[in-house]
């Protein structure tokens, strides 16, 4: 047990390291993911009203083309109108007419609206582009500081990375999963020492009976108060000198 355990001291102390490296890089990560979210919903939003624009402008020409064709049939029933023979014939072509007519009021006002409905899309799509690409020019930023960040860690953390594994292979599944359930719910610090009679991490007192078990170093212990495994490493006794200046 007592080379599982200074295994344990070990496996936290490049942990530890691995942690503080994580903590060099700040908010970065966060705020990379932050803007990559938001330039994605944003160039949605962009697609979407690109393909708006585009469904408008089709409306519109299809309806030009309406008006063009219904321009051409009033015109052939208003010289129909000087050709008639009867009074039925008359009223049957001035129905037509006034059919027609009427018709194209409508769609001349759709015309007008879609003409005016695409002017404002297409303002729409000039600033959500305006937007999006803002948003990338600041994305670029935050990936370039984070790139440089992991390229000054990224061999520290490679090494310490590949020792944790060679370090954890020595521990059984059980132990090793035991670390892990207590680091992750203890923000990343499994291993406490007992130190001064107390938890290193919490600063609870031990029991003088139980820190003698601690000390022995031959099963786990449990901070009752944290919950953390409690281990114990022999205090570095002052060196002459430093005993002389104290």
């Amino acid at each position: 047990m007592r080379k599982a355990l200074e295994t344990l001291i070990q496996l936290q102390i490049i942990d530890t390291q691995l942690m503080h490296l994580e903590e060099e890089k700040g908010d970065l990560p966060q705020k990379v993911k932050v803007y990559e979210n938001q330039v994605s919903d944003m160039q949605k939003d962009l697609e979407n009203t690109k393909t708006e624009y585009e469904e408008k402008k089709t409306r519109k020409f299809n309806v030009d083309n309406e008006l063009s064709l219904l321009g051409e049939k009033l015109k052939k029933y208003q010289a129909q109108l000087y050709q008639v023979k009867t009074n039925k014939e008359y009223d049957a072509i001035t129905v037509e007419i006034e059919n027609t007519q009427e018709l194209i009021d409508k769609l001349e006002i759709e015309f007008l609206e879609l003409e005016d409905l695409e002017k404002k899309i297409e303002q729409q799509v000039a600033e959500k582009q305006e937007e999006v690409e803002k948003l990338e020019k600041e994305l670029l930023v935050f990936k370039k500081e984070l790139d440089e960040k992991l390229a000054a860690t990224r061999e520290e953390e490679g090494g310490l990375t590949k020792e944790r594994e060679k370090v954890s292979s020595g521990l059984t599944k059980q132990m090793l999963s035991t670390y892990e359930r207590i680091r992750n719910g203890r923000s990343g610090l499994a291993v406490s020492f007992l130190e001064a009679g107390a938890c290193s991490a919490c600063s609870s007192r031990v029991p003088p009976q139980r820190g003698l078990e601690i000390r022995m170093m031959d099963s786990l212990h449990l901070c009752e108060v944290c919950g953390r495994i409690l281990v114990w490493k022999e205090e570095k006794q002052p060196t002459q000198k430093e005993a002389d200046v104290s």
